[in-house]
């Protein structure tokens, strides 16, 4: 989670006072002096642009502090050391850390916890098509070649794809229930 705070100034006539957050942002926690307000966001007014309307009643004169918590791309469930920023969080290297490698020509997706999928299919410019199964979320492709376009589908679950995608490791996870994958 990511902690944001903002100093806020309430104006003297006023009652309520309404915070609009970005949609990436899931709770919020406002201290006005002595009092304390809590708010999820999945309660709020939900806009058009994407932002989610807050409003708490306060007192008038108050000076009031926001924290915001919110939810970082993908998931991890495993031990050990993490760097997380807005970005979202990665494994700190060092000597525990495990090494991933793809030999030529093969593909190595490693998928966070939150790509549930059973399978993957990959399917390139170069007429390569094959699918595979997911195990110890990961999924692997063997017989690529360098430089080959390919679309890489989810199946298994919701149906999902990703491109341009081609040999070597790549890690997947979601944003927004859109899969992102980076090579790593």
């Amino acid at each position: 989670m990511l902690w944001l705070l903002a100093l806020l100034s309430a104006p003297a006539h006023a009652e309520d006072l309404t915070l609009f957050v970005a949609s990436d942002v899931t709770h919020v926690s406002l201290t006005c002096g002595p009092d304390r307000y809590e708010a999820d966001t999945s309660k709020g007014q939900h806009r058009p642009d994407g932002r989610t309307a807050l409003t708490f009643p306060i007192r008038p004169g108050r000076k009031c502090q926001a924290t915001l918590t919110q939810q970082l791309p993908g998931d991890f469930e495993q031990l050990g050391s993490w760097n997380c920023t807005a970005a979202g969080c990665a494994r700190v290297g060092g000597a525990n850390a495990p090494t991933v490698s793809a030999a030529p020509g093969q593909l190595r997706v490693l998928m966070a916890p939150d790509l549930a999928h059973t399978q993957l299919e990959l399917t390139c410019v170069s007429g390569y098509r094959e699918r595979t199964a997911v195990s110890d979320h990961q999924g692997v492709f063997t017989g690529l070649k360098d430089g080959d376009d390919c679309t890489l589908n989810f199946k298994g679950g919701p149906p999902m794809k990703f491109k341009p995608i081609g040999p070597g490791v790549w890690q997947c996870h979601l944003v927004s229930d859109t899969p992102v994958c980076q090579k790593r």
